[in-house]
């Protein structure tokens, strides 16, 4: 595993509010800092006029407004942003999916863990890795805690 110190904001989109809620207290329990969103539109908004720039975004799939996977689709399409690293951060783990997200250009693929620890140690791995070093393919692409 690539890694070098973290400095920067993530971002966290996803519909479900206790899901948002349990995140931020992981974050915030290891002193980093995140911008949480409900919307879509909120996330790009700040992305066309920062600051805050993240160094990474955790995205849901399973969203009614936009999915994920438009949410990876749009960012990838504006061309600015193709190095932002885009964790997709689920609860499925359906290998249709997640070759999905593959193809579509995310960074890698989180099954939510189910406690306060496995969700530390999910944002602490993702914050020690190297995203300008990683190189990415299909064996390191789904990580489990």
């Amino acid at each position: 595993m690539e890694s070098k110190p973290y400095s920067g904001s993530i971002f966290y989109i996803d519909d479900d509010q206790d899901d948002l809620d349990f995140f931020s207290e992981a974050v915030n329990a290891m002193g980093e800092n995140v911008k949480l969103f409900l919307f879509p539109d909120e996330m790009f908004k700040i992305l066309q006029h920062p600051p805050p720039l993240p160094s990474v975004v955790f995205l849901d799939l399973n969203m009614p407004l936009k999915t994920g996977f438009e949410i990876i689709g749009d960012i990838k399409s504006t061309g600015k942003f193709n190095d932002l690293p885009l964790i997709v951060y689920s609860t499925t783990s359906n290998m249709d999916v997640v070759e999905k997200c593959w193809d579509l250009g995310a960074s890698l693929f989180i099954t939510k863990p189910n406690s306060i620890d496995a969700l530390r140690k999910v944002i602490a791995y993702v914050l020690k890795l190297d995203w300008e070093q990683h190189k990415l393919d299909r064996r390191n692409f789904l990580y489990s805690a």
